[in-house]
């Protein structure tokens, strides 16, 4: 699930977007809440057709967790409080929002944790870490 071939795969090149307000019930929802920052590498904005910026990620030390990989650079579009993040694949930028797309949501402190929740379109701010944990599997 963890490796080049699964999520890591899936997400490969995509950006996190982050909201303010309440994470919707399902990352199969519309977002909801102001769009207010995105985090890129180098803090590239994306663009349609174009993996610059692009988001990668790679396995934690122990196997069980993707990391991030390169300079992950929040940079903010608007002025509000964070409250969640999702994370959308490539292809957003050419078609936006689908549920059938791979993304996932988070609430900002777990996974991805930023300095200040307050972001203006000032904010600039280098992400140090990133994580998505998956426990194992019980038989």
């Amino acid at each position: 699930m963890l490796t080049e071939f699964g999520l890591e795969r899936m997400m490969r090149f995509g950006h996190i977007r982050i909201y303010s307000g309440v994470q919707p019930v399902s990352a199969n929802a519309e977002a909801s809440g102001d769009l207010l920052a995105i985090v890129s590498t180098d803090g590239v904005m994306p663009q349609p057709g174009s993996t610059a910026g692009g988001l990668l990620m790679q396995m934690g030390e122990y196997g069980d967790r993707l990391v991030k990989r390169g300079n992950w650079v929040l940079k903010g579009v608007s002025t509000g409080y964070a409250g969640w993040w999702r994370f959308v694949e490539a292809g957003y930028m050419t078609q936006g929002y689908d549920a059938n797309r791979p993304k996932i949501d988070g609430t900002v402190g777990e996974s991805l944790q930023i300095g200040n929740l307050q972001i203006t379109p000032q904010t600039h701010e280098v992400i140090d870490d990133f994580l998505l944990y998956f426990p194992p599997s019980e038989v």
